[in-house]
């Protein structure tokens, strides 16, 4: 360990550096910390885990640039963490040409990596018994996780830049890969995040009271992914564009998407298994299917702008569902109901449906759905 604090008050470092160490700093019970301040941030290289804070409060971590770490900022059981403007690039865990060396001897070039391949890596992670934790315009990228929040509550994640964070894939297992990842935690708020190239942009489990709001999520395979996530909030203008699946919300009821975005998907969003949802004030177009509701109850569609889809909505096996006052034009199908009971469809605009403008771009989503998109078009026009 480069430095290691136990029971401190009032502790400043700033401006130091860190190479080659297992731990760089370690905090522990440490009541009121500054680890780095603007200009004078510390600086991490080739380390396996950055800064670690174990129990303390009014930790303040700023400025700080990391190269090359398995797992950058970490804390456990810490009230009133402000992480701020740091740099964290990981290498190991990711992708990138550091990553794949899986020990020193493999690599021959002018340096050695003493930490080697750091499965599960991430940028920064509330490992547990967080509380009002603030995670605030960091630059994260080239691990596993990028943002992970665990087991807390009252936590903000704001306005960072999170991307390349990559995947492990085991048979038919998808392991990591979340730029942003909240699990088991209360009152959490996702906002003006910018996140690009990941397995999942923003992905939520068995948390509650979990807003996402004003984030911009492209290039991933799902972009807002809930699995038994109550009380969810999708809302106030995210962008969900040129993902597979915009939003994917399962098992999730008393979710509200709400004023979004959502265009050049493969699917703009999905809700399986998710009662009680409402989809409102939505732009959702230029997507192959815009909207998918199945095997979920009391769902409400109302007062979106469906248009340029190949299908606009379409319920499928849904029971007391809404669909009023949208706006549905220049889509192949405008709304689809499959094997669904008592769906009301009233106060709807149905303009230029069934004619088929179906833009090009959208068949650019990644391979191989792009062949899957082309043999559906064919066979609908078949038929």
């Amino acid at each position: 360990t480069g430095m290691n604090f136990t029971g401190d008050t009032n502790l400043i470092v700033e401006n130091n550096r860190l190479e080659r160490n297992y731990t760089g700093i370690s905090l522990t019970d440490v009541n009121g910390a500054i680890i780095g301040s603007p200009d004078n941030g510390n600086t991490f290289l080739y380390t396996n885990y950055g800064i670690t804070a174990q129990g303390g409060n009014s930790i303040f971590i700023d400025s700080n640039i990391m190269d090359y770490v398995n797992y950058g900022i970490t804390t456990t059981d810490t009230t009133g963490v402000t992480i701020v403007d740091n740099q964290l690039l990981g290498g190991f865990g990711g992708y990138s040409e550091v990553s794949k060396i899986s020990n020193e001897d493999d690599y021959e070039g002018d340096y050695d990596y003493p930490y080697g391949y750091g499965v599960g890596s991430y940028g920064i992670h509330v490992v547990s018994g967080g509380l009002n934790t603030s995670i605030q315009g960091n630059e994260v990228h080239n691990f596993e996780m990028g943002i992970g929040v665990e087991h807390s509550d009252h936590t903000s994640i704001l306005s960072n830049t999170v991307y390349d964070i990559f995947a492990q894939y085991f048979e038919d297992e998808t392991l990591f890969g979340d730029a942003i990842y909240v699990n088991d935690s209360t009152d959490t708020l996702v906002f003006d995040n910018i996140i690009f190239t990941a397995e999942n942009g923003v992905h939520v489990v068995d948390s509650s009271w979990t807003e996402v709001t004003g984030n911009d999520i492209s290039d991933t395979n799902v972009g807002v992914f809930a699995e038994s996530a109550r009380f969810l909030s999708v809302l106030g203008n995210n962008r969900l564009y040129n993902n597979f699946i915009g939003a994917n919300i399962v098992d999730s009821d008393g979710a509200i998407v709400d004023g979004n975005q959502i265009y050049d998907n493969f699917v703009g969003a999905v809700i399986v298994d998710s009662d009680s949802t409402i989809v409102n004030d939505n732009q959702i177009h230029n997507n192959f299917t815009g909207e998918v509701i199945v095997d979920s109850n009391g769902a409400i569609v109302n007062n979106n702008e469906i248009h340029d889809n190949f299908i606009g909505a379409n319920i499928v096996s849904s029971d007391r569902v809404i669909i009023g006052g949208n706006q549905v034009f220049d889509n192949f199908v405008g709304v689809e109901v499959d094997s669904s009971n008592n769906v009301a469809v009233s106060n709807n605009t149905f303009t230029n449906n069934g004619l088929f403008k179906y833009k090009a771009s959208l068949i650019k989503v990644k391979p191989p759905f792009e062949i899957i998109a082309l043999e559906f078009i064919i066979s609908s026009k078949k038929s």
